[in-house]
C-alpha cells in the first residue's frame, strides 16, 4: 500500500496495471492487487470451505432475526459486531463440513430443556421447559430453526411469539409444513432443531435469552 502523490488530472479511481488506486480518508492510496492463487483440492482444504460455509449459513440465519441480532450485538463474547460473534462462537462446532447439535443461536444464558421435537400428520410438534422468573418478560420471541444439512445445508425459521408465561414452565408449540418443508423432510427426515427463548424487562429495557437447545428430529 502506498500513498499517491496529486495528480494534475484530480484524484485517479480504479485499476492501474497491478495496482488499485482508491480514496480512503481523503487520500488517495495505490493497493497492489492480489496475485491469482490456485484453489486447493485437498481434502482438509475442502473440508475447511464446507466447515466455514455452514457457519456463515447459521451466522447468518440467526443475525437475520432481529432479537437474536440484537442479542449478540449485547452479550459479552468475543466480537466487533453480532455477525461476527456468531461466526466466532459457531465456527469450532462445525464438523465434516455439517452443522452439529453443539451449535448455537444465541450465547449461553438461562436454562432452557428441549423435551422433545417430531412431525406427525402434517405438522412440527415442539416442546421444552423454561423455568418461569422474573428475568424474561412476556411476549417473549421463540426462535427455532430447522437445518437441512443433506439438502446443501438449508435453514428454515419457524419462529413466534409466546403471549404470556407458562406458570409450570412447560411450553407446547407446534406449525404447519409447508410444501418446502415437506419436500426438505423427504428427502432429509432427520434435520436438527436449534431453540430459544428472549424476553425484555422494564429496566432499562434489557434483553434476557436462554441457551440454545436442540435436538435431531
Amino acid at each position: 500500500m502506498a500513498q499517491v502523490a496529486s495528480s494534475i488530472l484530480g484524484a485517479l479511481k480504479g485499476r492501474i496495471g497491478n495496482y488499485i488506486l482508491r480514496i480512503r480518508y481523503g487520500k488517495q492510496i495505490a493497493y497492489l492487487r492480489p496475485l491469482k492463487h490456485r484453489t486447493s483440492k485437498s481434502t482438509a482444504a475442502k473440508r475447511a470451505r464446507s466447515n466455514f460455509a455452514s457457519t456463515v449459513a447459521i451466522a447468518k440465519s440467526a443475525n437475520a432475526q432481529p432479537r437474536l441480532k440484537e442479542i449478540w450485538k449485547n452479550a459479552k463474547v468475543p466480537g466487533v459486531n453480532s455477525y461476527q460473534r456468531l461466526i466466532k462462537n459457531n465456527a469450532k462446532r462445525v464438523s465434516n463440513g455439517l452443522l452439529t447439535t453443539s451449535n448455537k443461536i444465541t450465547p449461553d444464558g438461562l436454562p432452557l430443556k428441549l423435551n422433545s421435537a417430531a412431525v406427525e400428520n402434517n405438522k412440527f410438534f415442539l416442546s421444552f421447559d423454561c423455568p418461569p422468573g422474573p428475568d424474561i418478560s412476556f411476549p417473549a420471541f421463540l426462535s427455532i430453526f430447522l437445518y437441512f444439512g443433506k439438502e446443501s445445508g438449508t435453514i428454515i425459521p419457524l419462529s413466534r411469539e409466546i403471549s404470556e408465561p407458562s406458570p409450570g414452565g412447560i411450553y407446547n408449540f407446534e406449525a404447519l409444513l409447508d410444501s418446502n418443508i415437506k419436500r426438505l423432510l423427504s428427502k432429509d427426515p432427520s434435520p436438527i432443531v436449534y431453540i430459544a427463548l428472549a424476553g425484555g424487562t422494564a429496566y432499562k429495557k434489557k434483553v434476557y435469552w436462554t441457551s440454545t437447545a436442540s435436538a435431531i428430529l
